[in-house]
């Protein structure tokens, strides 16, 4: 998985992929000392501001700490619902096919 771009700090390049989302689920999901802030960008023109990610901030005894943007997450979920859509089609490229072919739009 190629998270190049994303905000990832020290201690995550030596994790597989199978290391960091169980890092991430946990992060999420669990109330383990870590802390989830919401980041926000405010619009210049109206001033209203709008969630542009969030930053996972580690407990006291770890240093990872990720910040992860509207962006990142988009990536992280595309690159997840192709892995599914593969192993879901057990290998059949005519099931591929037709999934390839609907359109995902994100509901706003």
């Amino acid at each position: 998985m190629d998270l190049a771009g994303s905000r990832i700090y020290c201690g995550f390049q030596d994790m597989n992929a199978e290391e960091f989302f169980e890092w991430l689920r946990n992060a999420l999901a669990h109330g383990d000392g870590r802390s989830i802030k919401p980041l926000h960008n405010r619009s210049q023109g109206s001033n209203k501001t709008s969630l542009a990610g969030f930053e996972i901030v580690p407990e006291k005894r770890s240093k990872l700490h990720l910040t992860l943007y509207h962006s990142d997450m988009t990536r992280i979920g595309r690159i997840l619902a192709d892995v599914f859509c593969k192993e879901l089609s057990g290998g059949d490229k005519y099931f591929e096919q037709e999934a390839g072919t609907a359109t995902i739009t994100e509901a706003a």
